[in-house]
């Protein structure tokens, strides 16, 4: 467990939930938005968990969506090299995140 979150299939609200709470939040808008960049149905979140366990490449994928919202920027840049090494920097692995990470 990495605060606090189990690295196993988790539902995604619980890993958003960690850290833009729903006091600080529209948290049902941004989780919905997290999906559309990853390319899952937003109306179908509660129902397919994401693989948090170390090298997973849909955590990677949440983890890029999730930077796009909070920095405000496209897509395409954001820098998949730099999270890329921070995953093997903290023990996870190397999810394997391309440029196109959002398509």
């Amino acid at each position: 467990m990495a605060r606090g979150i189990t690295l196993l299939p988790t539902p995604p609200e619980t890993v958003i939930n960690r850290w833009p709470p729903p006091t600080e939040n529209r948290t049902t808008q941004y989780i919905s938005d997290v999906l559309r960049l990853m390319g899952r149905d937003p109306d179908d979140w509660r129902l397919a968990p994401i693989d948090t366990r170390p090298g997973r490449l849909q955590l990677a994928t949440m983890v890029a969506a999730m930077t796009c919202i909070e920095c405000g920027c496209p897509p395409q840049a954001v820098p998949v090299d730099s999270l890329n090494k921070g995953f093997l920097l903290a023990g996870m692995g190397d999810p394997g995140l391309t440029k196109e990470w959002w398509r």
